[in-house]
């Protein structure tokens, strides 16, 4: 049975669970991040496209009225006039278009601008030529009249109309004018666009603002619970540095004589239960107090991390290898028969025999091994360590280096 502390220490709940934190409040906060002001815009587009589409309706159907109810009545009548120059004489009112004009600028306030224009321009008036965009909304209304256009490039979304020829009034006008660009006029024929331009610049901004705003949020509540991760993080492995310190050797890492006890009476509770054998395997090394003597305690340790690192490489991954104090050593062999047992003690022995090198320094050790073995020898966990001493002295004084069994006899 093999322990590593860092091992022990990274499956704490911070560490396993830290980085899908993270992983998932970044993801929510660049998903929304990029959502929000995306969900915004769409909503802002569509909204300012029913909007505008509303607002030219009512310019269309406000036209409408005015000119059959005003301008058509105005006709009859010789002292009053209808011109774009309306504003400095009482008797002249302001032509259909030129009263659209004059309530759009009511609407630029608001964010919305109107315009209305045509390729069919009077005689007499300034002929500028459409632009590309404009050109491409009148190309696509012309063919499709029942259609509205509607486009977002940047910050302003813009919708368009078929102004249609849609009362005899107009029509009478413009095939009767001198300077009208074309005198064979009929309904439903399209004269020019009628389009709104409307900024959402506002609700764009909002957008943003929300977004960050929520992602501040939830960087805020990332790092509290990164903090109350970290406190029980640090609460844990403080649990399990004592756990390891109460249990561990502090200088070879390997169990302690108190935890190789738990784990020797657990082992033995197992032994009727499951008709296997236990073994005890219990090592002293010869000569080492010789070694502190004439190389010093620095050697000796190094000695003693070499000890247990061998240790653990001529054993199983299931045996549990301590240092019970000082240069003594033990081993719990579980599920084990006396050949096995016996191959075990000569791989222990053999690697041990291996000289040492430190710094120059050249060590030659060597370990005497005692066995004892449950239930052969006995089921109690005092009595078996005791047993095991005493067929390591028997080993001791066969000549060192070796190893014995435990035998009644002894």
């Amino acid at each position: 049975m093999r322990t590593n502390l860092n091992y022990m220490v990274s499956q704490t709940i911070f560490k396993r669970y830290s980085i899908l934190v993270l992983v998932l409040f970044t993801t929510v906060i660049v998903g929304l991040t990029a959502y929000i002001p995306k969900t915004i815009r769409n909503y802002s587009e569509q909204l300012a496209i029913t909007r505008g589409t509303d607002t030219l309706k009512q310019f269309s159907i406000l036209r409408h009225y005015y000119t059959d109810n005003v301008i058509n009545k105005l006709i009859a009548h010789d002292e009053f006039t209808i011109s774009h120059n309306h504003k400095n004489n009482r008797n002249t009112f302001p032509l259909p278009i030129t009263m659209i004009k004059d309530l759009s600028k009511q609407y630029e306030a608001l964010g919305i601008k109107i315009n209305l224009y045509s390729p069919f321009r009077f005689k007499d008036r300034v002929n500028t030529p459409l632009d590309s965009q404009q050109q491409n909304i009148w190309d696509q209304l012309n063919h499709q009249p029942n259609t509205v256009f509607s486009n977002a490039r940047g910050d302003t979304v813009s919708v368009a109309l078929p102004d249609l020829m849609i009362s005899p009034t107009c029509i009478k006008c413009h095939n009767s004018h001198p300077l009208s660009p074309k005198n064979n006029w009929q309904l439903g024929d399209v004269r020019g666009v009628f389009q709104v331009d409307i900024d959402i610049s506002d609700q764009i901004n909002k957008g943003f603002i929300l977004s960050y705003s929520i992602a501040f949020v939830l960087v805020i509540l990332l790092l509290i619970v990164f903090t109350f991760m970290l406190m029980i993080f640090r609460k844990q492995e403080i649990e399990v540095m004592n756990f390891f310190n109460a249990t561990h050797d502090p200088l070879t890492k390997l169990y302690n004589r108190l935890f190789f006890f738990e784990r020797l009476e657990l082992a033995l509770n197992q032994v009727d239960r499951n008709e296997n054998r236990v073994a005890i395997a219990f090592i002293d090394l010869d000569g080492f107090k010789t070694i502190n003597d004439t190389h010093g305690h620095d050697v000796g340790d190094k000695t003693l991390l070499e000890v247990a690192q061998r240790l653990q490489s001529a054993t199983r991954e299931v045996d549990t290898v301590a240092r019970l104090g000082g240069d003594e050593f033990a081993v719990l062999l579980d599920s084990v028969d006396e050949d096995n047992l016996a191959s075990t003690a000569e791989r222990i022995r053999d690697f041990m025999s291996s000289p040492f090198e430190y710094n120059e320094v050249t060590i030659n050790i060597s370990c005497s091994i005692g066995l004892a073995v449950a239930p052969d020898n006995s089921c109690d966990n005092s009595t078996l360590m005791r047993m095991a001493d005493k067929a390591m002295y028997q080993a001791k004084m066969a000549g060192k280096n070796t190893y014995r069994f435990y035998t009644t006899e002894q």
